[in-house]
């Protein structure tokens, strides 16, 4: 639906019809997007001008930043307010206050909305639908409006709870402790006059606004750190309280296309320093490998998710529009090498939060950067880092990415000649190199083979996890029998070294233990009971999650008889990890918690000894005994 406004000189107001549906008189272009001004910010212009209340009874909008009156622009600059003397104007705007009244702009307005009625009862009604498709298979429980006592959040609140007939929709309140005692005024009143809606408040009491600004600096465009702190980090912590985990990582992919929508950067192709700008190259390269990069990106808060570090779509977008431009400017552009300047700000190195191999002051404060520099990745030894470290060859890498980093490595190296070994400093650098190699390897490398399935890269399991790509395909539900029963080995091998302490996956049954809580090793154990391997089955089941489509979703479990054991991405890695030997099986508390629950419920299953009989493990060089001690008036010891 076209936003175009025209200007009916005879009702002195813009409408989205040529013909004024009011009076029927033919209007002129224009413009696109306009807002009426309101009498306080008409009388400051007014001030600004000198001309006090010479605009009081005329019809003033704004669009774009450019003021009209009755439809025509006047000539005044936003800029303006910078030079302009302020104790002059707060004595104007003083002067004037009482008699600057509301009389004339209700008219006006009125007269606006009584001609577009049709227009806004058409947004209504698309909103409306919107809301009632998108709603479909969602229990309004697990429905929520983001409230602030805004016009914006009022409205959708009015949208949502009329489209699903409603009125128990719960509202959260982000108070960012920065609220005009209007908008608290207001809430309240919200409140009163809508006692059906729960309205939750989300808070930050721990932290001080203005003591945080003598930290870190006021929040700026550049670094909104307050937004953060105030309130899309409490408003999630509240919504986590309340709701079920809220799963956005399928929104990363959308996201990305919508930055890299050609609309976005038409005019930067024919900018002047399109071929040294770092931003641009960006957009270029990630175009061009869009699949393999943006894979990546999800595999990345797949992994948060499924730890408990969840992104909001607001933080996703924060990331990634970060990453792509680095908050340059075209002014910046200007006076930046285009090589180094390509390297610097390459995406893979403000993914992570580094210009080049230095970290960008203050980037952890966008949370998905900080979580990423907590994992440290790029720190991860990789199979690939002979190749790239030991013989130099950085053909994985796309051509112009390869290009930009074998010139780093040249540069790098004909500074290594001069240099002794034992400078401390240059060995630093060393490593710091290795890492914005491996990062760049991380969301670019192999992009050029287009036969590959970006989705499951062997790269994935060895930055996040043994059993990583598998957990990932069971949850997609493109996981085949194959896959299933390799996981469902790995298990009981990784179940039969925990009840034991020794390997041995030539064995049927499982035995439940007696064994010690730390990893002493015990050559004798004495068992509880058994379980046969082949009543284990991992499957996935189709599962729900708030505001995503599901039809994909899979839980994935550990089925055994009528029971079922969920297993998160931390505990098939865990498994993976003990089966192959990599850990020890109590390194993790919080892992070692869910295999001790696992085996409270796998009692359940197992096989109970007789009364009169004792089963003792005896573990040897060779391989576990199970012994059978049957008590009667004879002691008698069975081999088994």
């Amino acid at each position: 639906m076209t936003s175009a406004l025209y200007w009916c000189n005879s009702c002195n107001i813009p409408t989205y019809h040529e013909v004024c549906p009011k009076c029927g008189n033919k209007g002129f272009y224009f413009t696109t997007d306009a807002r009426p001004v309101f009498p306080e910010e008409r009388l400051l212009i007014e001030a600004v001008l000198g001309e006090p209340m010479k605009f009081h009874e005329h019809s003033v909008w704004n669009s774009n930043g450019i003021y009209y009156v009755d439809g025509k622009k006047i000539k005044f600059s936003i800029n303006s307010l910078t030079t302009v003397d302020l104790k002059r104007i707060r004595a104007i705007l003083a002067e004037y206050e009482a008699e600057n009244s509301y009389d004339f702009f209700y008219k006006n307005i009125t007269t606006f909305i009584e001609a577009n009625r049709l227009r806004y009862d058409d947004i209504t009604s698309e909103a409306i639908n919107y809301i009632i498709k998108s709603s479909k298979g969602y229990d309004p429980t697990s429905m929520f409006v983001s409230f602030s006592g805004g016009k914006d959040s009022t409205v959708t609140s009015h949208l949502v709870r009329t489209a699903l007939s409603n009125p128990s929709i719960i509202h959260i309140f982000g108070d960012t402790t920065l609220e005009l005692p209007d908008t608290i005024e207001y809430v309240e009143r919200f409140k009163r006059e809508n006692r059906k809606t729960p309205m939750l408040t989300s808070k930050n009491d721990q932290q001080d606004f203005f003591e945080l600004c003598k930290e870190f600096g006021p929040p700026s465009r550049m670094l909104r750190w307050c937004c953060t702190i105030f309130k899309t980090g409490f408003i999630s912590k509240r919504i986590d309280s309340t709701f079920k985990r809220v799963d956005n990582v399928s929104f990363a992919r959308e996201i990305m296309s919508k930055l890299l929508s050609k609309d976005l950067w038409a005019e930067c192709e024919n900018c002047p320093n399109c071929s040294k700008c770092p931003i641009y190259f960006n957009v270029f390269q990630i175009r061009k490998y869009q699949d393999r990069v943006t894979s990546a990106v999800e595999a990345f808060y797949r992994y948060l998710y499924e730890n408990d570090k969840q992104m909001t779509i607001r933080q996703i977008l924060s990331q990634l529009s970060f990453a792509l431009t680095g908050n340059l400017t075209c002014k910046d552009i200007n006076v930046i090498y285009k090589d180094s300047g390509k390297f610097k700000y390459l995406f893979s190195n403000l993914f992570f939060g580094y210009g080049g191999i230095e970290e960008i002051d203050n980037a952890d404060q966008i949370q998905g950067i900080a979580y990423a520099k907590e994992l440290k990745l790029d720190t991860k030894g990789l199979n690939v880092d002979y190749k790239l470290f030991v013989t130099g060859n950085f053909s994985d890498f796309p051509p112009d990415i390869e290009k930009l980093i074998s010139k780093q490595h040249r540069l790098f190296a004909k500074r290594h000649l001069n240099i002794d070994d034992k400078d401390i400093e240059f060995n630093t650098d060393d490593l710091k190199y290795r890492r914005a190699i491996r990062r760049a390897f991380i969301l670019f490398g192999n992009s050029q083979n287009d036969k590959q399935d970006n989705k499951y890269l062997p790269l994935y399991d060895e930055l996040f996890g043994i059993g990583f790509n598998s957990y990932i395909r069971i949850q997609n539900g493109e996981a085949d029998n194959k896959l299933l029963n390799s996981l469902r080995n790995t298990i009981t091998d990784a179940l039969y070294l925990a009840m034991t302490g020794t390997s041995s996956k030539m064995a049927r049954n499982i035995p439940l233990t007696i064994k010690r809580s730390d990893d002493y090793f015990q050559s004798v154990m004495i068992t509880t009971g058994n379980f046969k391997k082949s009543n284990f089955k991992v499957n996935g089941t189709p599962a729900e999650t708030v505001f995503e489509d599901t039809n994909a979703k899979h839980a994935v479990k550990l089925q055994f008889g009528s029971d079922s054991f969920k297993l998160s991405l931390p505990m098939v890695t865990y498994f993976e990890e003990i089966a192959n030997g990599m850990i020890s099986t109590i390194s993790n508390p919080s892992l070692t918690h869910g295999l001790s629950k696992l085996k409270a419920l796998l009692k359940k299953l197992s096989e109970e000894a007789d009364n009169d009989e004792i089963t003792v493990i005896v573990n040897n060089t060779d391989k576990p005994i199970e012994l059978k001690i049957i008590v009667d008036d004879n002691l008698l010891i069975e081999d088994n």
